[in-house]
């Protein structure tokens, strides 16, 4: 049976074949491999996994399967995701921009419910005249 093993940081990935006889567990495919020493890494620092699921050192390993040797987290999402809300609060105030505060553009005299409707200049090629925006990618 051979399976692969892998290690990646932002500095190195690197890809191991090997070959174990069947019914072998991912624990040793691990320790067949040479990853953690090659590179230093404590064995409980990081967790197998297989196809994108973390798996159990005794799960066994079929032909074809890919280890993936993963670290772990360096921030927790959700706590990253506070900090970044924060971090925008922060700067809005900063800016002197309100959450609330109403769109610009001009207000539909005829309507029942008082809409908004924003104001959108184009460039010379992106006129109504022309038959192809000349500069999609910014949508002028």
């Amino acid at each position: 049976m051979r399976v692969s093993v892998a290690w990646a940081t932002p500095a190195v990935q690197d890809v191991v074949p090997v070959e174990l006889p069947p019914g072998a567990t991912v624990g040793a495919a691990i320790a067949a491999s040479g990853l953690l020493d090659r590179y230093g890494v404590a064995r409980d620092s990081v967790r197998p996994g297989i196809r994108g699921r973390l798996v159990r050192d005794d799960t066994v390993a079929e032909d074809g399967d890919r280890i993936d040797l993963c670290r772990p987290l360096a921030v927790d999402p959700k706590e990253a995701r506070r900090l970044r809300a924060a971090a925008r609060s922060r700067s809005r105030r900063r800016r002197g921009t309100a959450a609330s505060a109403p769109p610009e553009g001009n207000t539909l005299p005829n309507s029942g419910v008082a809409e908004t409707v924003a104001i959108r200049r184009q460039c010379a090629p992106c006129s109504p005249s022309s038959t192809r925006s000349a500069c999609w990618p910014s949508r002028c």
